[in-house]
């Protein structure tokens, strides 16, 4: 195996030349195409730009070669350049974004297009100095403004901490005057819940006094005192002081802890017991004059239903208790509570001592009703009906059944209405109606139907269309035709002409056909058996109407139109009246006088 080597006087055109051999590319880094030749670019004054020497870089250049954006250690790009810091002269950094990057360009004073961020021109400014301010971007609070995330405003819609609009504070600072705080104010030092108009959320802020229906407790604004359970002057404290010694009991909250009120005495309504205040006395005490007694004085004996003394009693009373209503078990007897009706008022009807029973009585016990099993008869509930008196309506005995109720002679029984499929006459369920009341309403035989008939069933209203006799159909028969709802054999509006010749289905048309005339009672009729005159090829009639005249022809007593007669009239009339204007008018021109004796002038002076 050995390497030939061939003299030439040139290298093929996929070769390079380097160093007199011809090769298919440069053999190493340093070196780059010019002119089919692997040469060192900076030999030549050239610049390295991929594996070819150019004369100029597209971007910049940094020891001979081309770059797209600069290394990081000389980043600033000056004439074309990398350089590692901007000269004094071109101090102004501006960044700049091509296709291949961006470029930290060194100039002496920035575009009026971008702004001045620092010591670099920037297309927009940063959110941490998001207001460009005469072509700098500053900082809202540099010029007393918030940020709210996208601009500088004048006033944050909900808080404002370190002069940027947020919706909560952070952990451990308060609100106060819509801004974030880590430490209350004097002028308002107490914490309390404050309402987020924004978020609709309350959070912990600096209030200068406890809203109304919360209470100070430690420095805070508490809707229940929770270490201290006794309420003085809207103050949560550990006991109540001598001058309000009193306490009132308030509900338990969410934790089933109590609180208590201090109060310098009991409210008009309530009862003390102990330095204690109540709405009701306790079992086993009454209230008197605003205190809880165990015995009822002899002056205020009564025992109302609210646990208090009283002097009488307003309504009803057993023993020395006052009731509304008598308790379960006993019964009224004019204003007292017994447990057994006397013999004056023997009877028990609704909890109350009467002296006659007005319904049914059993043992004493007066019902409007017959308790169930039992039916009723002169004030009496027996098992059965008697005899005299077998049927039976609501449980109730009667000796004939009442009026408008209907009789069941197999089981003695009075029903209000018949069973479906029955109809009912006089007293009676058949089913079908008699000769003598042979059509039914609502389930009942009448003898007459003030409506519409469908079958034997009388209707107020009729669905659909009716005949003469007023019944009920779906369609209208042959050879009648609806007029709104009412079937009739006249024509309607919309065929009003009788066929000459009709179908089976229908004698009526919109129109006579062409060979036909119409009469002026609507009958189509061959055009030779018209006895009259014939008007507009359409109709017979007697005599021609008004505005027309007769002419024969072919035998025939035609209408004519005068209308025609009358334009040509007017027509004539014009043109004679235009022919008079006009001569009159050639006659004035030729005899006016004046004109005369103007033209006589003229000829004398022309001989």
């Amino acid at each position: 195996m050995y390497t030939l080597f061939v003299c030439m006087d040139s290298c093929p055109t996929d070769k390079l030349i380097f160093k007199n051999h011809c090769v298919s590319s440069c053999p190493n880094s340093d070196t780059a195409i010019y002119k089919r030749e692997c040469v060192q670019c900076s030999q030549l004054g050239m610049y390295k730009d991929n594996q070819h020497c150019v004369n100029r870089c597209k971007v910049v250049q940094f020891k001979n070669r081309c770059f797209n954006t600069c290394p990081p250690d000389v980043k600033f790009a000056h004439n074309g350049s990398c350089i590692q810091i901007c000269l004094l002269n071109a101090s102004k950094v501006d960044e700049q974004q091509h296709d291949q990057g961006s470029l930290l360009l060194c100039t002496e004073k920035y575009p009026t297009n971008k702004f001045t961020f620092g010591n670099n021109c920037v297309s927009s400014c940063p959110q941490s100095k998001s207001l460009p301010l005469n072509g700098i971007c500053t900082a809202c609070h540099e010029v007393g403004k918030f940020d709210d995330g996208s601009k500088c405003v004048d006033k944050c819609r909900n808080l404002q901490h370190d002069f940027r609009c947020v919706d909560y504070c952070p952990y451990k600072f308060k609100i106060y005057n819509n801004s974030c705080v880590r430490n209350c104010p004097l002028v308002a030092p107490l914490l309390g819940l404050i309402s987020n108009n924004y978020t609709h959320v309350s959070k912990q802020g600096c209030v200068a006094n406890c809203p109304e229906g919360e209470f100070l407790e430690e420095n805070k604004c508490v809707s229940w005192c929770f270490s201290r359970h006794f309420i003085y002057n809207n103050t949560c404290v550990e006991k109540c002081p001598t001058g309000a010694p009193f306490i009132t009991d308030k509900k338990p909250n969410w934790y089933y802890i109590r609180n208590y009120d201090c109060l310098k005495q009991c409210k008009d309504t309530h009862y003390s017991l102990n330095f204690t205040c109540f709405e009701k006395c306790p079992h086993g005490f009454y209230g008197h004059k605003k205190q809880c007694i165990k015995k009822c004085p002899e002056d205020f004996p009564y025992i109302n239903h609210g646990h208090t003394c009283v002097e009488n009693c307003q309504t009803l009373h057993q023993g020395m208790n006052c009731y509304d209503t008598c308790p379960q078990g006993t019964y009224q007897f004019d204003e007292t509570c017994v447990q057994n009706c006397p013999s004056s008022k023997p009877y028990n009807y609704n909890s109350k001592c009467v002296d006659v029973c007005p319904h049914f009585l059993i043992q004493n016990t007066c019902y409007e009703q017959c308790p169930y099993g039992l039916v009723g008869y002169q004030r009496k509930c027996l098992l059965k009906c008697p005899t005299e008196a077998k049927y039976r309506y609501n449980w109730e005995c009667f000796v004939q059944c009442p009026n408008n109720t209907i009789l069941n002679l197999q089981k003695y029984s009075c029903f209000d209405s018949c069973p479906n499929g029955k109809f009912k006459y006089q007293q009676l369920c058949y089913d079908q109606c008699p000769l003598q009341a042979p059509y039914y309403v609502k389930g009942e035989c009448v003898d007459f139907c003030d409506g519409y008939l469908k079958g034997s069933k009388c209707l107020e209203h009729c669905p659909h269309f009716y005949d003469n006799n007023f019944n009920c159909i779906k369609e209208c028969p042959k050879n009648s035709y609806p007029h709104g709802k009412f079937c009739k054999t006249d024509c309607p509006q919309s065929l009003p002409f009788t066929a000459l010749f009709p179908s089976i289905n229908n004698r009526c048309v919109e129109k006579c056909n062409n060979y036909e005339l119409a009469t002026e009672n609507y009958k189509c009729i061959l055009s030779s058996q018209c006895s009259g005159v014939i008007y507009d090829d359409t109709w017979c009639f007697q005599a021609c109407p008004s505005q027309t005249y007769i002419k024969q022809t072919d035998g025939k007593n035609l209408c004519i139109s005068l209308i025609p007669v009358y334009l040509m009239i007017c027509i004539l009339s014009l043109i004679v009246f235009i022919n008079i204007a006009f001569g009159i008018k050639v006659w004035w021109h030729f005899y006016n006088p004046e004109q005369w004796l103007q033209r006589r002038d003229k000829s004398n002076e022309t001989h």
